[in-house]
């Protein structure tokens, strides 16, 4: 299944996620847009007001690359263990396998735009293009825009949102050469490079053992156990930093470890190296972050390398 495919299938099971008139349109319940631009890439325009309540992104990660341009809000980025605060009309990327979340600081109007993709997307004449090479070459996870880069994005961004459904059977052609030209911006080399800083605290601390251990943990009190905390104090404590319950972020992070392994053992021996203690709890966890089952992932690795 091609990624865009895989993406709208998997929102669609999860419901609230509904097709619309035209070409590749889909209506999330959160309030935005999304686009299929071919089967390699979903483009959205999202903007929506936000309370510590109503915000509920947590740390994730997915099998295809995000590539974000904030405009405004009030949040910070976690990337891995790099905590950034961008300034706006920042790029800012994460990779396949990387987890990441947004957090909200204050309530506030969060604009961002989104664009999920495989390499795919930039097959042309039997290759891929590297016009995701500037992703290596920052050696960051962001970047900010020039003044006159800012505007060429946002005239880009306006065209893919509103060129005109008389042009149906082109529109797909159209939105990815308007997409492919703002890839193009971001190689400028001139362009400022953005790192962020390490988060330096205690939950950072905890995440990170989490990231080293998590297939030798076997509980949650474990990891209380080597911060001398309660088990209590610990999942409240890591649930507001990162917005996700202790046990579902060590779940999430074992999957991950998971995928590549997949390409050379079997399901039952992926699920026992990265810490499941049973084949129906892994299969249950797999399901839930990726979407299918991890023997049909392997199919599509088979499939991938044919």
């Amino acid at each position: 299944m091609e990624m865009a495919r895989q993406y709208v299938a998997f929102h669609q099971k999860a419901g609230g996620y509904t097709a619309l008139p035209g070409e590749g349109a889909y209506r999330n319940e959160k309030g935005w847009t999304d686009l299929a631009v071919g089967e390699h890439l979903i483009f959205s325009h999202r903007v929506n007001s936000y309370t510590k309540e109503t915000f509920t992104e947590g740390l994730h990660t997915h099998g295809y690359y995000e590539l974000l341009l904030y405009v405004g809000g009030d949040v910070e980025y976690v990337i891995d263990d790099r905590l950034l605060r961008p300034a706006p009309y920042t790029a800012i990327w994460f990779a396949p396998g990387q987890m990441h979340t947004a957090r909200l600081r204050s309530p506030s109007r969060y604009e961002r735009y989104v664009l999920y993709f495989s390499p795919s997307f930039f097959s042309f004449e039997g290759r891929v293009l590297p016009v995701t090479d500037f992703m290596e070459r920052v050696g960051g996870s962001a970047m900010t825009l020039s003044e006159e880069a800012i505007g060429e994005a946002k005239a880009f961004f306006e065209k893919v949102e509103h060129t005109d459904g008389r042009a149906n059977a082109y529109l797909p052609l159209l939105r990815a050469s308007y997409l492919v030209a703002y890839f193009g911006l971001l190689s400028d080399p001139g362009l400022q490079q953005m790192r962020g800083d390490v988060v330096h605290d205690t939950m950072g601390d905890v995440k990170r053992y989490i990231d080293r251990e998590y297939a030798n943990i076997q509980t949650v009190s474990d990891i209380a156990d080597a911060f001398y905390y309660s088990r209590e104090h610990l999942s409240r404590r890591f649930g507001e930093s990162f917005q996700i319950s202790i046990s579902e972020y060590l779940s999430k992070r074992r999957v991950t470890e998971s995928l590549s392994l997949l390409a050379g053992m079997n399901v039952t021996d992926a699920a026992y190296a990265v810490g499941f203690r049973s084949l129906s709890s892994y299969i249950a966890a797999f399901e839930r972050n990726v979407g299918c089952k991890p023997s049909e992932y392997k199919k599509r690795l088979r499939e991938r390398r044919r």
